[in-house]
């Protein structure tokens, strides 16, 4: 029963990618369609593509959807041959179905719109998908068809405009309804389903919609977001339904077998403080065409929360966003690791004055006590517990024969310590560096003569230490590098189809085949965290 919702959801999810030949052909324009409306604005979560997105887009997201739904597909067989229970028959109808078309071409013959639009939201913490079809009665082919392969009823029940389903298993129930205009599919306790359903076909509607209180458009103009696949979660109300203290639907349907501590005080008190840091998350993209994508995920949080993260950051020349050039793989930080000790030991001090008392956090109380900097940085040399930055990037790499070139950068108060440190390594030959001189690494000595040079530069508290060709030339470029503005908390960047040509292992656990640059960034900003993705493909 489970398993057959998670497909009906990632095929929903599938929808939003997929390809099509637009509105003019069937789809109901946007005006008449706009399933927020039945979403309660208070819901715990959303995920909304209710605009479609251009058909170059959906095309491109439509082949890795049909490359990523055969690998599943793989993975899936031998697990619904060993079962016979009736989502695995109906989850293997699905995929039979679509060994025998395209992707866009079944959800077409399936009778979903062409324009992918979607929302999946939850109904309480129950989750609760509608998208919008285009033909209904080639959707409702498909539901009895599914419904037959797993030996399930397949006459709906008629209520009003609906036609619904409700399957029931081992304590849980599906149930799919369908109209003129979208399908819904909704999973949750077989117990909460009478009440339930009225909530799902819009016979009854929470005070204010999702629609009504604008929240969708709100946040993407706030974070320029574009309007597909913009996702919500709202931790505020997830609180409020785990402590018992939502209202409306959410405690209507809330969850019956919670923990009776959370809705204890100190549970109530303890958690949503730990909510107020981070009381939302939202996820969006500014950018997603055919060429290229950028998303940002915000993890909102209070000002003097990113008041005391901001405290952390530095700008450290050559950790910048986007990142420079175009390397083989980048990785960066600009973190100050004396600020790092000075708030793990606020936050150490702080649970240790005052544990928690929730018996769900508990737990918190001895790992937090062992974050503080007496013994958690204890360990780290002084070189790198008075780090303020660093960057190490990879710009060439050949197996055959072995060579690489690159750079690794280190901003530190304590650079006068790394003679001392480079001598504890065997065979290293001693150094003795002189400010703004390029000196020899000394790799020949530990036989990595296939790096082909090695020098390394130091400039007040900067180190940059280059391998490869010309290396002398580039450390004193790395040294020369302006310090921006600012820089972010964390950055990485690699170039996935060189890494591809490399180890096709080892690329295809990063990202499908069909992307060909990525790069993610950490950033303190004045509404709280946000990791930004870009990439092309």
């Amino acid at each position: 029963m489970r398993a057959s919702l998670i497909c009906l959801l990632s095929l929903a999810f599938l929808s939003a990618c997929r390809g099509g030949r637009g509105p003019e052909h069937g789809a109901a324009p946007p005006a008449l369609w706009d399933a927020s409306a039945l979403v309660p604005a208070d819901t715990p979560y959303v995920m909304a593509n209710l605009t479609p997105a251009p058909a170059a887009v959906r095309q491109k997201m439509a082949a890795i959807a049909q490359r990523q739904l055969a690998q599943a597909t793989k993975e899936l067989a031998p697990m619904l041959v060993q079962t016979q229970a009736p989502w695995a028959r109906a989850l293997q109808s699905i995929l039979a179905e679509l060994r025998t078309q395209p992707l866009d071409q079944w959800w077409q013959n399936s009778g979903f719109a062409d324009g992918g639009r979607f929302v999946l939201y939850g109904l309480s913490v129950w989750p609760v998908v509608r998208i919008e079809v285009s033909r209904p009665a080639a959707v409702r082919d498909l539901v009895q068809r599914t419904l037959a392969a797993a030996g399930q009823p397949t006459e709906p029940a008629q209520r009003g405009r609906w036609q619904t389903w409700q399957l029931s298993a081992e304590g849980a129930a599906l149930i799919l309804a369908v109209t003129a205009t979208e399908v819904v599919a909704a999973a949750l306790p077989s117990e909460l389903a009478p009440r339930a359903l009225p909530w799902i076909l819009g016979e009854q509607r929470a005070p204010q919609s999702l629609l009504e209180a604008a929240t969708l458009p709100a946040l993407a103009r706030s974070y320029a977001l574009l309007p597909q696949l913009l996702t919500v979660i709202d931790l505020r109300a997830v609180l409020a339904i785990l402590t018992g203290t939502a209202t409306g639907v959410a405690a209507e349907l809330a969850p019956a077998a919670l923990s009776p501590a959370l809705r204890s005080k100190a549970c109530v008190t303890e958690l949503g403080n730990l909510v107020e840091l981070m009381p939302r998350v939202v996820f969006g993209y500014q950018r997603f065409d055919a060429q290229a994508f950028a998303g940002s995920m915000i993890f909102e949080m209070p000002p003097r929360v990113t008041a005391r993260l901001g405290k952390l950051t530095t700008a450290v020349s050559g950790v910048s966003w986007p990142v420079l050039g175009k390397p083989l793989f980048a990785m960066a930080a600009a973190l100050d690791m004396r600020e790092l000790g000075a708030l793990l030991a606020e936050l150490s001090d702080a649970v240790t004055a005052r544990p928690f008392a929730c018996p769900e956090l508990t737990a918190l109380n001895e790992v937090i006590s062992q974050w503080h900097p007496s013994s958690a940085l204890s360990v780290l040399p002084p070189l790198f517990a008075e780090a303020r930055g660093f960057e190490l990037v990879i710009e060439e790499y050949t197996a055959e024969p072995t060579s690489a070139s690159g750079h690794l950068s280190l901003v530190s108060r304590r650079l006068d310590t790394l003679p001392g440190l480079l001598s504890a390594v065997p065979g290293l030959p001693p150094l003795s560096p002189v400010e703004g001189t390029p000196f020899d690494l000394g790799l020949d000595a530990l036989g990595l003569d296939w790096l082909r040079g090695g020098h390394g530069v130091i400039r007040g508290d900067k180190l940059v230490a280059v391998v490869g060709a010309d290396s002398q030339s580039r450390a004193l470029e790395q040294q020369r590098l302006p310090t921006p503005k600012t820089s972010p908390l964390l950055v990485m960047a690699y170039d996935v189809a060189r890494m591809r040509e490399l180890s096709e292992v080892f690329a295809s656990n990063l990202l499908d085949s069909s992307y060909r640059e990525a790069a993610l960034a950490l950033e303190v900003m004045e509404r709280g965290l946000r990791m930004q993705v870009m990439g092309t493909w």
